[in-house]
């Protein structure tokens, strides 16, 4: 395989995107591409189409060459041919990312990260991780966080650009919806009928498949053959295309500040010039002006969502140009991100354990450092350190120095942060915590026995999670990063509803992280949906394939913008549930005790078949117990995967004290038996309608102790054991009623 380099392939596209034609060629791509029924989000191949990065450099190229609109082709195969020309250029453009001829290369000589290094440059993957790095974010979110950013710069806005957040996202939405219906009103294709059309052509006709959706507009092209009458055909139908791209002036007239709009987002093609765009990452201007005027009341939208795009970076860039308001505008940015997550957290974990702004101060109130929000829940706690700092151009064309600077602010410092925040949480001695605001100082947190720091951007960061993988600098023994943005909080948050849901995936991320790859964090969170993240130990390295974000777009996206659609075909919405089980760990979630978190970690990290096994066993015990009038404990040895060996069940009638001691001693018992280090047990009083109403977690390694080998040798030695309530009092030196041969006075008949 021949790789060119990038500059060669550049040249190549600059010269197709000069070809009549071109832009209408484009056109059908992004038709294709991005105007999708919401059904068929799943279905979509996505290495066979163009991302968003890809057409906006295309469309940069474009305006740079000045090309006319009116540069039409001769006929319909010559459009069609040259959709496919811009398809196989933008391939080669991604293999001349990384310009090593791949295929050419010898493996299994190169075995070391040195050679991978030399092979494959960092900077290189780096920046083809950025480019590629897919469309992770949604259009409505970059409207739906506009002004939660913003917020502390609205007077400023309005004064210097006329720039209302309220009234630049309501024209963007109208601006969408306005392509939207003209897109609508050519027939959809679904894309089983396209691909099954492809695939029975004829060789030498291929094209044809291309222009089936528009046979209404094409009809006198396809049933004429006047030579004159075809071209005026051909012609009518770019027209038309075009116009399914354009709005007019007056059709945003009624909007409040639609002028305003217009001048800050709009390009003027043939009086602008776009000479700064010559490679990928370098500025293209088609990026902070998306919008294409053609003449006073006809404007150009090839990309609706580069709109929502441009209305969200485009004030960072206003306000850091400024000199006087720059460190202004970066204070609120902070204050801002701060914001955002609290909002996104506090409803997850309540607000009386969600805190934000917290100095950390030693016993001589000297200030260590300062938690930006935290979180807690039982006994543990999620530190979000926050920035807002961005890629810089010179990052995204491969400058290594640029990557790594960019890198350090963005995330290394916020982990850096983070680590001592964390160490401060769980030394507690001598630590203050004080709310920066108020000066109150906080809780104690002495419970807390783990910390996990997630990093916090409030921009839209590209490759960020490739870039945590490649640059991270970090200790062995330190815990992993998790570097989120904003957006992907918001997402996280909308499936991940309870504290421990949450915290489990941020859980397994940590734990998985050296397992489990992919380009975006929505890649992880549509994987850990439908199969969870979870090391099985079979495999050494797992690369995520994009097809997960895509089940995430099939469920969520139509929520999102409020549309009804069928579940059919969203393996979100139809994947394995257990009520039962939800219902088991709410209850355990309204415990006061701080082990609920590990109780709760170790049920998720059940299977589903193990979880349903798991209620067959509690009903069973709680049948028996109510049916026989005895203590029954039924137990489940695991089968070693998860660090948790094993689960007690107990059922019986007795107090709440009772109930604990018969648990406590199973459980010391059965793990002790079965050499465990970590055992489960939990209780239930057959009285009660709650599945459980006590709970016990025993972490600690398992040492030779001569009491309970003779205590185990006197219990039965099945998985399942039946005691039988008392029917007399009992002396305290008698021996325990449970079973378990210890004398009465030191188990269950302990003070």
């Amino acid at each position: 395989m021949n790789v060119r380099t990038m500059d060669q392939v550049i040249a190549d596209i600059i010269a197709v995107t000069k070809k009549d034609g071109f832009i209408y060629a484009l056109l059908m791509i992004i038709r294709r591409d991005v105007f999708l029924m919401l059904e068929e989000y799943h279905l979509v191949n996505h290495r066979d189409v163009l991302i968003t990065e890809e057409i906006k450099l295309l469309l940069g190229f474009w305006v740079k060459n000045e090309c006319c609109l009116r540069n039409y082709p001769n006929d319909l195969q010559e459009l069609s041919e040259l959709k496919r020309e811009i398809r196989l250029l933008m391939d080669e453009l991604h293999h001349s990312f990384i310009k090593t001829e791949v295929d050419n290369l010898n493996w299994s000589e190169i075995t070391t990260k040195e050679q991978i290094d030399e092979v494959f440059p960092l900077n290189l993957r780096i920046r083809e991780a950025i480019f590629y790095g897919g469309d992770n974010l949604y259009d409505y979110e970059y409207k739906n966080f506009l002004y939660k950013k913003y917020k502390y710069d609205v007077a400023w806005l309005k004064e210097n650009k006329g720039f209302v957040c309220e009234e630049v996202a309501a024209i963007a939405e109208s601006i969408k919806a306005l392509v939207s219906v003209k897109n609508s009103k050519v027939p959809h294709m679904p894309i089983e009928i396209k691909q099954m059309l492809h695939e029975s052509e004829d060789s030498g006709n291929e094209w044809f498949s291309d222009f089936i959706e528009y046979s209404e507009i094409l009809v006198e092209y396809f049933i004429s053959e006047d030579e004159s009458v075809r071209k005026l055909g051909v012609k009518a139908f770019c027209d038309s295309l075009l116009d399914m791209f354009c709005v007019s002036k007056s059709e945003l007239d009624h909007l409040p500040g639609a002028d305003q709009f217009m001048t800050n987002f709009t390009y003027n093609l043939g009086s602008e010039s776009n000479e700064l765009y010559i490679e990928p990452g370098s500025f293209n201007k088609i990026e902070e002006t998306p919008i294409i005027k053609i003449d006073n009341d006809k404007y150009f939208i090839p990309i609706t969502y580069a709109v929502f795009n441009a209305i969200y970076d485009a004030p960072f860039y206003w306000m850091n140009s400024n000199d006087q308001y720059r460190k202004k505008a970066g204070t609120n940015r902070g204050n801002a991100g701060e914001d955002i997550a609290y909002e996104l957290l506090a409803p997850i974990f309540g607000t009386e354990n969600t805190y934000k702004n917290i100095v950390i101060k030693d016993k001589h109130h000297k200030d260590i450092t300062d938690i930006d929000v935290l979180c807690v829940y039982g006994n543990k706690a999620l530190c979000v350190q926050i920035k807002s700092k961005r890629l810089t151009l010179l990052s995204k064309i491969g400058d290594w120095d640029s990557q790594q600077k960019d890198f350090k602010l963005a995330v290394q410092n916020a982990y850096n942060q983070g680590l001592i925040c964390k160490q401060a949480l769980m030394d507690k001695d001598g630590k203050l915590f004080v709310n920066k605001e108020t000066n109150e100082e906080l809780r104690d947190f002495e419970s807390i026995n783990d910390v996990f720091i997630l990093c916090l951007t409030t921009e839209n960061y590209h490759a960020l999670t490739s870039q945590v993988a490649y640059l991270l600098s970090k200790k062995d023994d330190d815990q992993p990063a998790i570097a989120f943005s904003v957006f992907d909080l918001a997402l996280i948050s909308h499936y991940l509803t309870t504290p421990y849901d949450f915290l489990y995936y941020i859980r397994q991320r940590m734990a998985t992280y050296k397992l489990f790859f992919a380009t975006n964090e929505i890649v992880y969170l549509g994987y850990h949906l439908l199969h969870k993240l979870w090391d099985d130990g079979t495999k050494h390295f797992v690369m995520l394939d994009e097809d997960y974000a895509q089940c995430i777009d099939r469920n969520y996206y139509p929520e999102l913008i409020g549309a009804e659609v069928s579940d059919e075909g969203d393996r979100i919405a139809n994947r394995w549930k257990n009520e039962e089980f939800k219902r088991l760990c709410d209850e355990i979630s309204k415990s006061s005790s701080p082990q609920k978190t590990d109780v709760l970690f170790a049920l998720y990290d059940l299977s589903s078949d193990c979880i349903d096994e798991l209620f067959k066993m509690m009903r069973m015990a709680r049948e028996r117990s109510r049916k026989n009038h005895t203590v029954v404990t039924l137990t489940m040895v695991l089968d070693g995967v998860s660090s948790l060996r094993g689960i007690s069940y107990t059922a019986n009638s007795l107090e709440p004290f009772g109930l604990f001691k018969e648990m406590e001693c199973q459980c010391e018992t059965k793990k002790y038996q079965a050499k465990a280090d970590e055992w489960l047990s939990l209780g239930s009083n057959i009285g009660s309608k709650s599945l459980v109403d006590a709970l016990l977690y025993i972490k600690a390694p398992r040492k030779f102790d001569s009491t309970l080998e003779w205590a185990c040798e006197k219990c039965a030695t099945s998985h399942s054991t039946t005691t039988l309530l008392p029917n007399k009092p009992l002396g305290r030196n008698d021996l325990c009623f449970c079973g378990s041969g210890l004398k009465y006075k030191k188990c269950h008949g302990a003070k």
